[in-house]
Parts: structure tokens; C-alpha cells; sequence
């Protein structure tokens, strides 16, 4: 039976080999002078990598605080599974009950996440920088404004066709027979138009 043990994650990088290596920071009776172990590889759920920020140290230069590591050996093969940033604690978002999130942290300290909310289940993007994205059942909304309905395609080069002709008439009449007829016109095409609201968004 193998024994897993916690320590915290010392340094992380991608290996030659494209697997994401940590230096444990022992505790405990596995501790050493210096405090650090040799690199293992680290392990992660199926879909998802993640590679841990260098931790702060103390004036002693001493690992202080940073992501928790669990890590297990395997008779001389070691591996690690990165646990949760208390630096990062207090930047994130209530995922609320039956939620979950994703996130991480640049180099400035900003940090991007993607949340599922348990209770609704609306999903909300958000880059470092500021710029959000959030989806709803009935919505998707880019920014923190409020949602603007779009137009499809078909629909809105319809309508433009539309007041191209009714523009083309109106320069022509030369009564008000001719006024009227286009005003006609113009609103039996505008009644033909499809409802334009979607919930569809496509970058070009």
C-alpha cells in the first residue's frame, strides 16, 4: 500500500518530455537541510494540466508559502498532485454548492478563471485584465454590461435591403401616391422579416 504524504510544491517546470516536474518541499520526517526534494512528476485528473507558482520564501530564502503538494512513491519512482494556493484564496469566486471553477494566476498576480455556478448553473469567463464573458440559459453576454440582443444574418441583410428600396422610392416620388405606396411597401417587408433575436456568436 502506498503512503501519501503532504509537503509543498518548491519549484514546477516542463521537462524535456513535456511533463510537468515539482521539487517537493518535505515535511517533516521526511524533511531535509535545505528544505527540498528531488524533482517528481507531477500527476494530474485526465483533461487538465496545471503547473504551480513558485512559493514566497522566508529572509532565509526558505519556501514560507505557496501550493500544497501531495506526493507518493512507488518504490523509487515518486509523483506529486498539486493541492490549492492560499495566496490565491481570497481572488476567487463563490462557486456555490454543486459548482466548480478553473483557474490561474499570470505573472502580475491577475487572475483568469471559468466558473460554473451550482445554483444556476450560468457560466462566467474572466481574464486577468478585466475582460469577462458570462452564459446563461437565456444569454451570453461579453463585458459586464447588459445583454444586447444580436440580429442573424439573413434577417438584418433583409432589412437593409428593405430600406434600400424604401430610400430608392422616396427619391423618386413626385406625390404623395408615390409616398404612400412606398410606405406600403416598406412595411410589408419589414412584416416578413424573421424575428432577428440569437443566441448564436461566431468570431470572424
Amino acid at each position: 500500500m502506498m503512503d501519501w504524504r503532504f509537503g509543498l510544491a518548491r519549484f514546477s517546470e516542463r521537462n524535456i518530455d513535456g511533463f510537468v516536474t515539482v521539487q517537493p518541499d518535505w515535511y517533516g520526517d521526511d524533511a531535509e537541510d535545505d528544505g527540498g526534494g528531488e524533482a517528481l512528476e507531477v500527476i494530474h485528473p485526465y483533461g487538465f494540466r496545471s503547473q504551480p507558482r513558485d512559493p514566497d520564501v522566508d529572509p532565509e530564502t526558505k519556501a514560507a508559502k505557496g501550493a500544497g503538494l501531495l506526493y507518493v512513491f512507488d518504490g523509487d519512482e515518486g509523483f506529486a498532485l498539486p493541492t490549492q494556493d492560499p495566496r490565491h484564496a481570497a481572488l476567487l469566486s463563490n462557486e456555490q454548492k454543486g459548482g466548480a471553477q478553473m483557474y490561474g494566476v499570470n505573472d502580475a498576480g491577475q487572475l483568469s478563471s471559468v466558473i460554473i455556478i451550482g445554483t444556476t448553473g450560468d457560466i462566467t469567463t474572466t481574464h486577468g485584465g478585466g475582460m469577462q464573458s458570462a452564459m446563461s440559459s437565456t444569454e451570453m453576454v461579453f463585458g459586464t454590461g447588459t445583454a444586447v440582443a444580436l440580429a442573424k444574418g439573413p434577417a438584418l441583410d433583409a432589412l437593409l435591403a428593405a430600406l434600400a428600396t424604401f430610400a430608392t422610392a422616396m427619391s423618386t416620388a413626385a406625390n404623395f401616391a408615390q409616398t404612400a405606396a412606398a410606405a406600403t411597401a416598406l412595411q410589408g417587408s419589414l412584416q416578413a422579416i424573421t424575428q432577428t433575436s440569437t443566441t448564436k456568436v461566431r468570431a470572424e
